[in-house]
């Protein structure tokens, strides 16, 4: 079926640019003339009539239909179909746009660093964070409208059944959570931003390490905090029908303690370690320093085995061929993840340690991310999930792709007609 959009227009017989009081009005004269009470021969075209209607009648069908055609109707009850929605459209599209960018600022910074620590260009650091400025200011006018947006009360169901104050209070109380989400949002912005000018200004002020990593510091203070409330939350939770609490076992709490905090247990020691190798208190290779982050991988392999171990223990067949293919999914991920990462850990601690390695040479893993990451975003994933559908087969599937017969050829002739 080809991707027509002005048949059912055609069916109707209006223009394109018809209004919908002008679609419905066309409608009723043309199903008066053809229903078939009074014209019982006409019964085909009462159908084409009505079908027509039902699409150029609801604005979100003609929609579609202008764009993609009836095959792009037919197409809205499916997964792909959320696609051809041109709310959710425009949504991918600011997505996909918003992404490009945060993606190239990233690319564009690391080059600007690469090129200013390989002695290739003699930009002050100020410039060379010009990129990130960018990203932060993108990033900063965004959480700042949602503060904004925050103060707007938000609607309850329909089916609520408390009284009137009772909504009022709850959307008070929706309102006070949502507002402390956002403000705990921005300043962990603000914290970022700051650590990023600290570290620019320290190149000319050479003061302590300690105080460029300050905001990284109150950061993770903040991130304790935030931690040993939700991991208070995970032991007390669970209480029993009486009220009382359930008294969990010691291996769980620990393996809760543990599940919460590793990760903060190694960026404290990250940071600990890094403050101290800058200032030269201490003297060890950055390989040392950098061991926080290798724990890290170590972690996730120990998980990726434990899930592995539980595979094999699975009887259910269903339930063990889903297991296999998220495994294999682990393993790939962890393989290509971890390999990039490490490697870039391994060459930064390499020039670190005065290696003649330069930095461009270090940031390949980075670029080679990045520059996969910004052709995705920019335009594979756009063309995969906003193309318009093509033709359909003639055995009834929907095809992604057009097929160009092999027995087409184009000709040199005077009119240039494709044979």
């Amino acid at each position: 079926m080809d991707r027509n959009t002005e048949e059912l227009y055609e069916t109707l017989q209006v223009s394109k640019s018809a209004t919908p009081e002008e679609i419905k009005k066309a409608y009723r004269k043309l199903a008066l003339r053809y229903h078939p009470d009074k014209n019982p021969d006409a019964a085909e075209q009462f159908k084409a009539i009505s079908h027509a209607n039902e699409i150029l009648g609801d604005s979100k069908k003609r929609a579609v239909y202008d764009k993609y055609g009836e095959m792009g109707v037919n197409m809205l009850g499916t997964v792909a179909g959320a696609f051809l929605d041109p709310e959710i459209s425009d949504i991918f599209c600011i997505f996909f746009v918003s992404t490009s960018l945060f993606i190239l600022g990233i690319l564009l910074f690391c080059t600007f660093l690469s090129l200013q620590v390989d002695a290739k260009v003699n930009w002050s650091y100020s410039v060379v964070f010009i990129p990130l400025w960018v990203i932060d200011s993108m990033l900063g006018f965004v959480l700042v409208g949602r503060i904004f947006k925050a103060f707007k009360s938000e609607e309850l169901d329909e089916e609520f059944e408390g009284s009137v104050e009772e909504k009022e209070e709850i959307q008070k109380k929706q309102q006070k959570v949502y507002l402390l989400q956002n403000l705990f949002a921005l300043t962990y912005f603000m914290l970022v931003v700051l650590f990023q000018i600290l570290i620019v200004v320290q190149q000319s002020a050479h003061w302590s390490t300690v105080i460029t990593f300050v905001p990284w510091i109150i950061l993770e203070i903040f991130n304790f905090f935030r931690l040993t409330i939700q991991c208070h939350s995970s032991l007390y939770a669970n209480v029993h029908e009486d009220g009382t609490p359930v008294i969990l076992p010691r291996e769980v709490k620990l393996w809760i303690l543990f599940d919460y905090y590793w990760w903060f247990v190694l960026r404290v020691l990250l940071i600990v370690l890094l403050i101290l190798r800058i200032n030269e208190d201490i003297t060890i290779s950055w390989g040392v320093v950098f061991i926080p982050l290798y724990l890290v991988g170590v972690r996730y392999l120990v998980r990726i085995v434990s899930f592995y171990i539980t595979y094999l223990q699975i009887d259910m067949e269903e339930a063990r061929q889903q297991s296999k293919t998220l495994l294999i999914l682990a393993i790939l991920a962890f393989a290509v993840v971890g390999t990039l990462f490490y490697v870039l850990v391994g060459l930064l601690a390499r020039k670190l340690d005065h290696n003649p390695v330069t930095l461009a040479v270090v940031f390949i893993p980075i670029f080679i991310v990045l520059t996969l990451a910004f052709c995705c975003s920019a335009c594979c994933l756009p063309c995969l999930l906003l193309n318009p559908p093509m033709e359909e087969p003639d055995n009834g599937t929907t095809a992604l792709f057009r097929v160009i017969s092999p027995q087409l050829r184009i000709t040199n002739t005077s009119d240039s007609t494709l044979v």
